[in-house]
């Protein structure tokens, strides 16, 4: 829900992108 859309063309770092996304909302 943060950035599936980049996860879906960075097949490869998705974990990276669900990293910033966890790290986001825990930084909020």
């Amino acid at each position: 829900m943060c950035q599936r859309k980049i996860l879906d063309q960075f097949q490869g770092q998705k974990i990276l992108v669900q990293y910033s996304c966890h790290f986001h909302h825990n930084n909020l």
